[in-house]
């Protein structure tokens, strides 16, 4: 037998899925399919030039260095599968390794850099229930793995209203993509209620749904500044010389008193100008009045850091918000702080 026979032999008969393509007219087409390759198609009755393997390819071929190249995490054939690339004379080879099932929540997880803990990470199915976790989260509840695992995250560790909540989780299931960043309070260890801003997203992997949350622990940054906060509560500082902007916005988002920082920043003529919140562009982007609202009631205090360019100047911005219960929701009342930074 030849050395090319033995060679052609070998990948006809590779456990991998292989394929060669090349590039005609600006369009793909396929040269050769090894016996694996031809089996996952017959598999999934899938086309081997489809989307969304063509955008994978075509991915490849705009890099400037084709000699070898890997795309991970490709969905495609029903699974989930990492992509080599080579560049011959012939044309464009491609080995397709997939994913156990297995280690796809693995692919997930989150991986700690160091011994301390950076962030909390949770990882939940679409019922809420808990599968993954890490460390950090472990140590702020004071709990074994084995003992988290699979419990509702919102039963368990959220206090609040469990029908709002299971809204706001509907909400994230029906998003094509989702990524959002608010905050909870999260009951730890001994019942200590801590304070956590998330970074949530949506993952689809072989059809099942994941949803992905990044915490960062912010409870000593409320002690830090809750001098600050007294003062704010109680009034105590001039309002009219304090050092940053103000605004007192009442349970429908309109700005009842602004001192003068406040006004000339957003260009507002005089303290009398009925103006809401939502009608301030950059808080309306970056924020909206909606979401301030539902949100807030859960701690009370909300923080944001926006970045925008005015100008040819980049400035950026801090603001919290704080809100005061009235009696009913209709007599809430905020107060807005923004410094520059």
């Amino acid at each position: 037998m030849e050395t090319k026979e033995i060679v052609f032999e070998s990948v006809e008969n590779l456990t991998y899925p292989m394929l060669l393509v090349k590039k005609s007219d600006e369009k793909f087409i396929s040269l050769y399919a090894n016996v694996a390759m031809r089996a996952l198609q017959a598999k999934t009755n899938e086309s081997q030039l489809e989307e969304p393997l063509l955008g994978v390819i075509q991915e490849y071929d705009n890099q400037e260095n084709k000699n070898s190249y890997a795309i991970y995490d490709v969905e495609i054939f029903n699974g989930l599968f990492t992509l080599y690339f080579t560049q011959s004379s012939r044309g464009i080879a491609i080995l397709f390794m997939q994913t156990p099932a297995s280690d796809i929540l693995n692919s997930l997880t989150f991986k700690e850099l160091s011994k301390s803990c950076g962030a909390i990470l949770v990882v939940l199915d679409e019922n809420g229930n808990i599968l993954d976790i890490n460390s950090c989260f472990l140590d702020l509840v004071n709990l074994k793995k084995e003992d988290v695992l699979h419990q509702s995250f919102f039963q368990t560790f959220i206090p609040g209203d469990m029908e709002q909540l299971g809204k706001y989780f509907q909400s994230i299931l029906s998003e094509t993509s989702y990524h959002k960043h608010f905050m909870t309070p999260l009951k730890g260890k001994d019942g200590e209620l801590y304070k956590i801003n998330w970074q949530v997203s949506k993952v689809v992997k072989q059809n099942q749904v994941y949803i992905i949350a990044i915490g960062s622990d912010v409870s000593k940054l409320f002690k830090e500044n809750r001098k600050l906060k007294q003062q704010l509560d109680s009034i105590q500082v001039g309002f009219e010389y304090f050092p940053f902007s103000v605004g007192y916005m009442n349970a429908d988002g309109f700005f009842t008193k602004m001192n003068a920082r406040f006004m000339k920043m957003f260009g507002i003529p005089d303290s009398n100008h009925q103006i809401s919140f939502d009608s301030i562009g950059l808080l309306k982007k970056n924020i909206g009045f909606e979401y301030l609202q539902e949100n807030i009631k859960f701690v009370k205090e909300m923080h944001y850091k926006i970045d925008y360019v005015k100008g040819d100047k980049k400035v950026k911005l801090k603001i919290d918000i704080r809100m005061l219960n009235g009696k009913s929701d209709a007599s809430n009342f905020y107060i807005v702080v923004i410094q520059k930074k």
